[in-house]
């Protein structure tokens, strides 16, 4: 009975994992360095020693965090627009 129960919350969790694996993979790399020196610094103000990338989705994004040894931090295309401070909310929230 137990094992029956696991099997729809395994599924969800692979089905989750492949959907985000495929936005990251469709987003485009960041080429703006006002963005990554602020991801940089709220890396640092939180201690993480590994370099955080950045990658850009479409405007319909929600901002997410994916890997351990090599993170990546989703953001929405819009986030090129967004002032020092809401950057570095949202940052700090995906980075926590």
């Amino acid at each position: 009975l137990w094992a029956l129960g696991s099997v729809p919350v395994i599924a969800r969790v692979v089905i989750t994992t492949v959907a985000h694996r495929r936005r990251l993979h469709a987003a485009r790399p960041l080429a703006d360095a006002r963005v990554q020196r602020r991801v940089d610094a709220v890396a640092a103000h939180l201690g993480l020693s590994l370099r955080v990338a950045v990658r850009l989705g479409t405007a319909e994004t929600m901002p997410s965090t994916a890997g351990m040894r090599r993170p990546v931090v989703l953001l929405p295309v819009t986030a090129l627009t967004w002032h020092d401070a809401q950057l570095d909310a949202v940052v700090a929230h995906e980075l926590a």
